[in-house]
């Protein structure tokens, strides 16, 4: 039993002795721990570019959230807000059609809360904006945690505008993932930061990150073949002139090492190089469909959170080792 002279006191640190640059220091760490950040405002984020371009300035963070591949945006501020930095995360989140957009300061000012609340209130599409105030507290001598503390966010946490209105068939598709991210919460902690109830999910499919960008584990219902429900890596991590060839490098790889993947999944995969497509798949199946009975829905929901956590599992290790460029210079001169 701990005693009253064994607690510890919790003091604050001031992130700039931790991150002394805000571009060197503190937003490499923040993408490399963009999970912290994700948890704190309830969102799996994908980071895919660095000080991205936007016009003759650049934005600190561009990545996207996995379930519905919306833009998201992060703007660090290492110090109290300013209107210069609310000017230019409005000019951003134009420039690139974001949908999220997370500003992170140490201070938050009044007027700055009132502005982020307004822009909630009067944007009438998919847009969400967050505040959040960056903490650093430590116990005694311990190692200093960052905390992520959203100080704003969306009335109604992103409430999703359609037209036309959702039809059946998208409601049950909302309700099925609803209830798929509440399982993987209460069977699976940390699999995903996403929130069930954060907006309506109207897409015959969802996906989550998998360790790598370009790389989603994702559920899915096909309703070829009398309807079947898919967990699957979808691999993408090439897009434009030369997508594919990344595409099929990076398949090729983990095809190669079909036999020690099978066996630790313990199942046979069914592998899709798709030739025509610029996306490859590596999946297993079962039947079922959204307009199965409740109790065969559910059956569904629990087979899929049992697969998910499995696959990232497997799959993530190599997907995070996997050097594309390599490969492709290696098909090259053997072609030579």
């Amino acid at each position: 039993m701990v005693t009253g002279e064994e607690l510890g006191c919790i003091e604050s640190v001031d992130p700039r002795c931790i991150w002394p640059n805000e571009a060197s220091d503190f937003t490499p760490w923040l993408a490399r721990n963009i999970g912290l950040l994700g948890a704190a405002v309830g969102l799996d984020i994908e980071i895919e570019e660095r000080e991205a371009p936007v016009g003759a300035f650049n934005v600190d963070l561009l990545g996207k959230e996995p379930g519905s591949d919306r833009v998201v945006i992060i703007e660090n501020q290492l110090g109290r807000t300013d209107h210069s930095h609310l000017g230019q995360l409005l000019a951003y989140a134009a420039g690139l059609d974001a949908r999220v957009v997370i500003w992170i300061s140490l201070d938050v000012r009044d007027e700055h809360r009132e502005a982020i609340r307004w822009f909630n209130e009067k944007t009438s599409d998919a847009a969400a904006f967050f505040a959040v105030e960056l903490e650093v507290w430590r116990i005694g001598k311990s190692a200093p945690a960052p905390r992520f503390n959203p100080v704003v966010r969306p009335s109604g946490f992103q409430q999703e505008i359609r037209k036309p209105p959702p039809s059946e068939r998208d409601l049950a598709y909302s309700e099925f993932f609803r209830g798929l991210i509440e399982r993987l919460h209460a069977t699976a902690p940390g699999f995903t930061s996403a929130v069930a109830d954060a907006y309506p999910r109207y897409n015959n499919w969802l996906s989550f990150g998998s360790g790598r960008t370009g790389f989603g584990v994702q559920v899915a219902f096909d309703t070829a073949q009398g309807g079947r429900l898919r967990v699957q890596l979808a691999i993408a991590p090439g897009s434009g002139d030369g997508g594919a060839v990344r595409n099929k490098a990076a398949f090729d790889s983990l095809y190669a090492q079909r036999g020690a993947i099978e066996r630790e999944l313990g199942m046979e995969l069914e592998w899709e190089r798709l030739d025509q497509a610029v996306m490859s798949r590596i999946a297993v199946s079962r039947s079922g469909s959204i307009g199965s009975m409740p109790a065969d829905i559910e059956a569904l929901q629990r087979w899929a959170a049992e697969m998910l956590p499995r696959f990232r599992e497997v799959f993530a290790p190599r997907i995070v080792n996997l050097d594309i460029d390599a490969l492709i210079a290696d098909d090259d001169d053997g072609d030579t």
